[in-house]
C-alpha cells in the first residue's frame, strides 16, 4: 500500500461509510490501523505498538489492503480448498450401522473383528470409530449416548442451516472438530 494523500482520503471515506459498507468489527478495526498510521506520517512501528499488533500483522494486511475495495479487510475462510473425501464404501457404513443398531455398544474392534470374519472385510478399528462418530451411529440409551446423539444432530442442523445460506464454513466455525472429514 503505498501511502499518499488519495489513499488516505480511501481509508478516511471507508472510515465514515463502514456501517454502510457492512464491514465486521475486525475490518473496521484494520482500517484502523491504517488511518492511524497516515495520521502519524507511516509510522508502522508506532502503529503497531499502539494497536499491539504485530508487524508483521501489519504488513501482511497492508499487502492485501485494496483501498478501493473494502472487502479485501475482511477474514478469508482458513478451511482448505480440498478436503478429503470418504473412503469407506457406502456397503460398509451401513454394515456398521446394522451392528450397532443391533448391538448400540458395540466398541469399533468388535465390529472391526466381525466384518472381518461375517464378510471377508478388512477395516481397522480406527476407520469403524471415525465413521461412527461422523455418521452419529450413538443408538444405546445410555448418558453418552445421548449426549453424543444431540451433539451429532446440533451439528447436522447447524450444516443445513449454513448449507441454505451458502457457507458451510459459518457452521464450521460454530461446532470446530465436528466435521472432521
Amino acid at each position: 500500500m503505498t501511502y499518499n494523500k488519495h489513499t488516505k482520503q480511501k481509508i478516511e471515506f471507508l472510515r465514515s461509510q463502514a456501517k454502510e459498507l457492512e464491514l465486521s468489527s475486525g475490518a473496521r478495526l484494520r482500517l484502523s490501523w491504517f488511518a492511524y498510521a497516515f495520521d502519524h506520517d507511516g509510522n508502522i512501528s508506532m502503529t503497531c505498538t499502539h494497536f499491539g499488533i504485530s508487524r508483521s500483522t501489519y504488513h501482511r494486511w497492508s499487502e492485501r489492503f485494496d483501498p478501493t475495495d473494502p472487502g479485501t479487510l475482511e477474514d478469508r475462510s482458513k478451511r482448505p480448498k480440498r478436503v478429503r473425501r470418504e473412503e469407506t464404501a457406502p456397503e460398509v457404513i451401513e454394515l456398521i450401522r446394522g451392528y450397532r443398531q443391533i448391538k448400540p455398544t458395540a466398541e469399533k474392534n468388535a465390529i472391526s473383528q466381525a466384518l472381518l470374519r461375517e464378510h471377508g472385510l478388512s477395516v481397522s478399528p480406527s476407520t469403524v470409530g471415525r465413521v461412527i462418530a461422523r455418521h452419529g451411529f450413538f443408538f444405546g440409551d445410555s448418558d453418552s449416548h445421548r449426549l453424543k446423539r444431540a451433539i451429532h444432530e446440533s451439528a447436522v442442523h447447524l450444516r443445513a442451516g449454513a448449507l441454505e445460506r451458502g457457507s458451510l464454513t459459518a457452521a464450521e466455525d460454530e461446532l470446530p472438530g465436528i466435521y472432521a472429514s
